[in-house]
């Protein structure tokens, strides 16, 4: 099991080091509000295709869709964690492109084929998620 976990770990890293740029097309799209102190049922997914890209290099989150493309410029990475699942989470405050601070999200689920990836972009009470595979 160790050595199951150390090799995600490693992926992981690997993705965000070596490759500075990570794509994934979102197959699975749905949102969520904060209501009364926590987070509500996630909406009903919506089938999706709209592409993310997380540019390192130049600090930005774009997500291209059907009707229009989303910008958004990481302010600093937040943190870094790995849940007990296996999930690998890293959290970043970034700002959109109408100048809106938000925190984005990026999730990589190793055990979990339906959702492989997700981006999450929460603002302070509405979120969206994004669900797809690695490309």
């Amino acid at each position: 099991m160790y050595k199951k976990i150390l090799i995600y770990v490693l992926l992981f890293a690997s993705i965000l080091t070596s490759a500075q740029v990570v794509k994934f097309r979102a197959k699975l799209s749905s949102t969520r509000d904060y209501n009364s102190g926590s987070w509500g049922e996630f909406t009903e997914e919506r089938i999706s295709n709209d592409l993310i890209v997380l540019d390192f290099d130049k600090a930005k989150v774009t997500i291209y869709m059907r009707e229009n493309i989303e910008d958004f410029d990481i302010i600093k990475e937040y943190k870094t964690e790995i849940s007990s699942d296996g999930t690998h989470i890293n959290t970043y405050k970034a700002v959109d492109k109408e100048g809106l601070k938000c925190t984005i999200l990026f999730a990589y689920y190793p055990d979990n084929v339906k959702l492989g990836m997700g981006l999450f972009v929460r603002y302070g009470n509405f979120e969206y998620s994004y669900y797809g595979d690695y490309n």
